[in-house]
């Protein structure tokens, strides 16, 4: 059986033949081997051991590795490898859970610690040959692109309340119509569980599952099930991102998160600000987001330069990010012309400067940038066509 290039790695194997030698077990678990199984790029390759995290830090030691007690609480060192960084998690069941954190004790029980996991698909494991302990039917699930809980669904979902959004991430991500019946019920039941959680934890899974290729079908569940008002502050206009996901397929170019975010929003202000609030954004995230929601509208017929001066200022993805979400939010718009002056623009220099109107007589101050600004108009509306001494002689 062919196995991941990763898994040949010769430091990850001899992780795994150290901790063999130190009396315990380690698998590569999670994201890696179910995105090898799908043939996909692979996700960080996080390793799962029998052994205690103490143990571990003493074999990355051993052989000169760096380790971090990044979680040791709950099982987790960070191991630097010279080909990469893994997360080694000594193998646990939850004892005690509150929605947002758990109580865990160590096991060296692979089912058991595969049963504290979310979704089948997640809880996979490969040893050092490749082979792939499944205890759930993970393999049938991710071929029939299923999404679904290991076990019962509320109880999942009762242990953290995260598990709602991971899920329709993971549906944008890997799954497709129809989703599991019985996880939507029961994250209609536990919705409100989601006003219980912090923003960057929130944000994180949002991230996610907006960059997915396709998250219409997800973002509409959520709008169905009820749970889109407790994390955009109201409801969204699912409809528009289904129009989005087509015009960026006419136009070969996907738009960014944040403009993902405005294409779902109401017109108005309050649920930007509300969603800056709640998710904790960044200040450059910030500015993403509030700079597309500040542009002014598409409006059909307008002048060149109305598209020029946008993609002079702001480039040509902020300028594809406002193009396709404005036109998903009308109708009937044709966006392969935009699509080809995006493409196409060479971004003219301004040939004026305030030294330029000081050296004419203009003193400095408020009026000469005002005038600065005007000129720069007469030449945007000009289509570039005004050279410095048309635009002196103006002055």
């Amino acid at each position: 059986m062919k196995t991941p290039p990763w898994l040949s790695e010769a430091p990850l194997q001899q992780l795994f033949a150290a901790t063999r030698a130190a009396g315990g077990e380690a698998r590569a678990v999670g994201g890696a081997v179910r995105d090898w199984l799908m043939a996909r790029e692979g996700a960080d390759v996080d390793v799962a051991s029998t052994l205690p995290p103490e143990k571990t830090i003493e074999i990355a030691l051993q052989q000169h590795w760096k380790a971090i007690p990044t979680g040791i609480d709950h099982g987790t060192v960070t191991v630097v490898l010279p080909t990469r960084v893994v997360e080694v998690t000594t193998l646990r069941r939850d004892v005690t859970t509150d929605g947002r954190r758990a109580t865990v004790a160590f096991t060296d029980d692979w089912r058991e610690d595969a049963a504290r996991r979310d979704f089948t698909i997640n809880a996979m494991s490969m040893d050092a040959e490749g082979k792939v302990y499944d205890f759930f039917d993970g393999q049938k699930d991710l071929a029939a692109n299923r999404v679904r809980f290991i076990g019962d669904a509320s109880a999942r979902i009762t242990e953290d309340g995260l598990r709602i959004l991971r899920f329709f991430r993971f549906l944008a991500t890997h799954g497709k119509h129809p989703a599991d019946a019985e996880a939507l019920a029961a994250i209609a039941a536990h919705k409100e569980m989601l006003q219980h959680l912090s923003g960057e934890r929130i944000a994180n899974e949002m991230r996610k599952l907006l960059a997915a290729d396709a998250p219409a079908y997800a973002l509409r569940l959520m709008s169905e099930h009820g749970v889109a008002p407790l994390i955009f502050s109201s409801s969204i206009e699912a409809s528009r991102m289904i129009r989005l996901q087509l015009l960026e397929g006419q136009a070969d170019y996907q738009c960014g998160v944040w403009a993902r975010v405005v294409c779902l929003l109401s017109a108005e202000g309050k649920d930007t600000e509300w969603l800056i609030a709640r998710w904790k954004l960044s200040r450059n995230e910030m500015k993403q987001l509030m700079q597309l929601v500040q542009l002014p509208a598409f409006v059909a017929g307008a002048p060149r330069h109305v598209h020029t001066r946008i993609l002079r200022l702001h480039g040509a993805p902020v300028y594809l990010d406002w193009l396709l979400t404005q036109a998903a939010a009308g109708q009937g718009v044709n966006v392969a012309p935009y699509v080809h002056l995006a493409h196409e623009f060479v971004p003219p220099k301004f040939p004026l400067t305030a030294k330029d109107l000081m050296t004419s007589g203009m003193a400095e101050g408020k009026a000469l940038g005002d005038r600065l600004a005007a000129l720069e108009k007469a030449w945007e509306e000009s289509d570039y066509g005004l050279d410095r001494e048309e635009l002196l002689d103006n002055l």
